[in-house]
């Protein structure tokens, strides 16, 4: 008896315990022991780059929370930064977050700080 036309088979359905055959489908021992090895310390707040001004009456502080680049393959990308809006009243307590084009947090004028703290959303 044949396979009827766009009706796939299944595959055969493996035991408990039991490898799968496929590539890339089970995890190296190794790699899950190096996994393990690897213990990453979360950033201190006070070491994040980070930049003063005045904006909506009052002084802020603006880290860099993350980095990353989008773009297509051939190209070199667009660099985005995450940034946190503290007030320097409360350093520790992240109040706005927003995300923007740009290399560092220096290269942003003031003015531009402003806008983006304008714009950002509050901090979860």
């Amino acid at each position: 008896m044949g396979i009827a036309r766009g009706v796939r088979r299944r595959p055969k359905k493996l035991h408990h315990g039991a490898r799968s055959t496929r590539a890339g489908s089970g995890r190296s021992p190794r790699r899950a022991e190096s996994v393990k090895r690897q213990s990453l310390a979360p950033t201190p707040i006070e070491s994040l780059p980070s930049r003063k001004f005045d904006g909506d009456g009052c002084e802020w502080i603006v880290r860099l929370s993350g980095r990353a680049s989008v773009g297509s393959r051939g190209d070199t990308g667009a660099q985005l930064l995450h940034l946190t809006f503290f007030r320097a009243e409360d350093p520790s307590v992240a109040a706005r977050q927003a995300v923007a084009v740009g290399k560092t947090i220096e290269d942003f004028p003031e003015d531009r700080l402003r806008e983006l703290l304008g714009s950002a959303r509050a901090a979860d």
